[in-house]
Parts: structure tokens; sequence; C-alpha cells
């Protein structure tokens, strides 16, 4: 069953229910008065009967009232024949407390009437009389019958009214209530249905716009510019696709770096896997030739060199690439802080032993993100690319400056340089600017790599500048970390 039927039957019963109890209560309250005014009808000429005392002598027309003309009955009031004409039921019976009738050619009304009267008060009752019903008072009074000096006597009056109007009026109240509730309930469907129509047409309207929404077509909207309930649903369903738009481009945003990152994944296990295999076959080759043949001592010893030198190829890049493993997992940015005269100490006691050439110059010391031992490894890197470009014994120059609220390492080389189609690329993963070279040099393409990571976790950049022929300069831009420290407090304050 349809809402818009389901609503219409509601309106119906609704309708249905108010009619009857209205229409019941105005019939019940009609008879109710109509019953009322019939028995003040009967108390009122009862009344009057007992004021005026007995019914005197007898006439030929009836009892002849003392104080008045034939036919009068005690005060001299007409009640022989009232308005009706049902002049038997209607006219006035004195009854002895027998319930015998004291007026002549009477028949009673009630029998039971007499006995029914207690304490004075009148008793009414609902008789048939030749086939209709009739209502019936009985009261008690007592008056002198015949003469002035008589003892007053126990009598009863007993009145009857005929309900052939009360009984009219009822079959008329049940005709008109079989006509109007059916009648009442099918215009009040109608409207309903007419109404129902008007109100769930919105509704239609948003169902068939909600329904052409896919998650290909998320841009449609529907109308909200009404104020009632309506446009509210619109409102809240157009704020949902909103949330939900956002969300499916969040996914895909999600799913399209992740994509990135298997693709990487994948390169990155097939580029180690080719970078580990060169220095294997090599130990391979130079170990099973030593073996296959009768060497000296020195084949033997130029041998085990090779050897020891593609074990410290494989194990530099094993450790490179733990390096990196260890960096992509911590991809939030670095809780550390250190001072720049901090990590530069370290990278100078490591790299001058090494690098005779090396100049370092700390002109400036301010406190940035990152720990000590990641940032003396990536100017450990920097300073290996640089001595491994550079011609033996050339400077390779480190120094230290302030830009604003970043704190600036630069190092700096005079070697070949790097053609500048290789800068844009310069920092991915086994990527190398001239293959023949790095590959002699042992170079696997992720000295850069780790270098970027490092810097981007402690909240900086990494900048390449170069001329063929003149040199190369690597600058690491790292935010100082007690203004960053003071920018989130100031954010959090003021949010």
């Amino acid at each position: 069953m349809s809402f818009r039927t389901r609503l219409i039957l509601i309106n119906s019963l609704a309708v249905f229910l108010l009619l009857g109890l209205g229409m019941g209560f105005l019939v019940i309250r009609t008879q109710k008065v109509f019953l009322e005014s019939i028995d003040r009808d009967l108390s009122n000429r009862a009344t009057k009967m007992g004021r005026g005392g007995g019914p005197g002598p007898q006439g030929p027309d009836g009892p002849l009232g003392r104080n008045g003309p034939p036919g009068s009955i005690g005060g001299g009031n007409p009640m022989r024949n009232p308005p009706g004409g049902f002049n038997d039921v209607e006219r006035p019976i004195i009854l002895a407390s027998d319930g015998s009738p004291r007026t002549p050619n009477s028949r009673v009304l009630d029998p039971l009437g007499v006995k029914r009267v207690r304490g004075g008060r009148p008793y009414f009752s609902d008789v048939q009389v030749d086939g209709e019903l009739v209502r019936v008072l009985t009261q008690q009074f007592r008056r002198p019958f015949n003469g002035v000096d008589e003892e007053p006597e126990e009598n009863f009056v007993q009145i009857g009214h005929s309900l052939r109007d009360f009984d009219r009026m009822k079959e008329t109240q049940a005709g008109v209530v079989l006509i109007l509730l059916p009648v009442g309930v099918l215009l009040s469907a109608l409207i309903g249905a007419f109404l129902a129509e008007r109100a769930l047409l919105p509704v239609r309207r948003l169902a068939g716009a909600a329904a052409t929404i896919t998650g290909e077509n998320m841009d449609v909207r529907l109308d909200a510019s009404s104020g009632d309930e309506i446009g509210q649903l619109s409102a809240t369903f157009n704020s949902m696709l909103d949330r939900l738009q956002g969300s499916f481009r969040d996914r895909d945003r999600a799913n399209q770096k992740l994509e990135a990152s298997l693709e990487a994944q994948k390169q990155f296990v097939a580029d180690a896997s080719h970078e580990l295999r060169t220095p294997l076959a090599r130990l391979r080759l130079t170990t099973s030739g030593a073996l296959q043949q009768d060497s000296d001592p020195a084949e033997l010893r130029e041998a085990l060199q090779i050897a020891d030198r593609a074990g410290v190829s494989m194990t530099r890049l094993v450790d490179q690439l733990l390096a990196l493993a260890r960096l992509d997992q911590k991809s939030d940015l670095s809780t550390d802080s250190c001072f720049v005269r901090e990590f530069l100490e370290e990278a100078k006691g490591i790299l001058k032993p090494l690098t005779p050439g090396l100049e370092v110059s700390i002109q400036s010391n301010a406190r940035v993100r990152g720990s000590s031992s990641d940032l003396a490894r990536a100017v450990i890197n920097l300073v290996d690319n640089a001595r491994r470009h550079s011609p033996p014994e050339a400077p390779i120059r480190v120094s230290t400056s302030l830009n604003g609220d970043s704190a600036i390492v630069s190092v700096r080389d005079s070697g070949e340089g790097i053609e500048q189609e290789h800068l844009q690329r310069l920092g991915e993963r086994f990527y190398r600017a001239d293959e023949h070279r790095s590959r002699k040099d042992g170079g696997a393409g992720l000295g850069l790599s780790i270098t970027k990571a490092i810097v981007e976790r402690s909240g900086g950049t990494l900048r390449i500048e170069s001329v063929v022929g003149s040199g190369t300069t690597v600058e690491l831009i790292l935010p100082i970390f007690s203004q960053l420290d003071e920018s989130n407090k100031s954010q959090t304050s003021v949010s």
C-alpha cells in the first residue's frame, strides 16, 4: 500500500470518526432534550391537577370541577382534550392507592406506575398503548376528593404523552445520519486524495531527481529554494551529496595514491633487484674464477679485493634501502628537533677523513625539526655525491645561513655539473643523471632520495642548482622549529 493511499485512508477514517461522534452526540442530545420537554409538560399538567383538588362530581362529559365549567378538573384548567388529539392517552387519570381509576370510563395506562412511585417522586415510564409507544407520568398527591371538610386522600394522577413525533424524529435523524455519514466520508476521501497529490508532488520530484544521481553523476543538486519541510529535506539531501562527493573524491585520491604507491613499490623492488644483481654477479664470477683455477697469491688477493668491493657495494645498497623503508614508515613530520651546528658537527666528524677538500662554515645556528642523525646523514649523502662528481681534492663547501623563518644548509662543489633536463628528476629512487659514471663509482641513485625524504619529514624542501662545467649547489631549506611551535600555538589559541 502506497503512502498516498495510507494518507487518504487515515484522513477518511478520521473524518468518519469525527462525523460519527458528532452526529451521535447531536442525536443523543436532541432526543434527550425532546424527552425532557415531554417530561416537563407532563410534570406541569400533573402539578396543576394536584393544586386544583380532586375530580369533583361527575357531569355528562366527565368529572365536574368545583370551581370550573364541566370538563375541568380541580382548578378549572381544561385538561380533558389537550393538544395533539390523542385524547384517550393524554387525558389525565386519577388513581386510588390500590391503582384503580377514580375517573369513570378511564383506563389505567401503566398498572405498575402506582407501585413504582416512592416518596412522592414522580415516576416516568414508556408503555405500549394500542400499538403506540406512550410516555406516562405517575405522580402522587393528597387532596379532598368531593368536599372541603373531607380528609385528604392518597391519590395518584397518571398522564400520558404520545411518542409518535419522537419516533418520527428518530427516524428522520437515522436517515440523515445514514446519508450524511457516507457522503461526508466520500467527500473527505476525494479532498484527501487531492491534497495528498498536491502534498506529495514535491516529494515525487525529489525522488525523480534523486534517481538520476549515480556514482558517476554526483553533480546533480535538488531545488531547496522553498522554506518548507520539503525545502529543508532537499537542503539536507544536497548536504549529504556534498559529503558523499567529497568522500568519493577522497577515495579516488586515496586509490590513485595507493596505485601509485603499488607501482612505485613494484618499480622499487625491480630496481633494487637490478642493483643487487650487478655486485652479486661480480662477486660470484670472481669467487668462481678463483676456485676453478690454480691462482697465485696475487691473483687470489685481487679476487678477494673485488669480492670485498662488491660486498661493500651491496652493504651500502642494503643500508640505503633500509633507510628508505624506515623513512617511508614515518610519513608524519618528525617530533624531534636539533640545532644546525649539532648535525653539521656530526657529519663533519664522519666526512673529514674521507674528504680532504671539505670546508664547513657554520655562520648561523638555529633549532630545526628532525633528528640530528637523520639530518647528518642527509648532509653526508650530499657531500658524498659532490665528492664522487668532483675532481680529487677539489673543494666542497658546506655553509649555513638564515632566510626569514628558515635555516639554509648549502653544499657546493666545483665538479662537472648536471644538465638541466636531469634536475627535475633528481631525488627519484634509482635515478642517475650519469648512468655509466654512477655505476662505476658504486652509486645506486638512492642518496638524493634518502636526503629528500629526510628533509620533507623535517618540513623542509630540497633545492638543486647546477651549471655544467661549473659545479652544483644543493640547499636544505629547513623551517626553524621554535617559530613553528609559536605559530602552532597561536593558531590553536585563535581557533
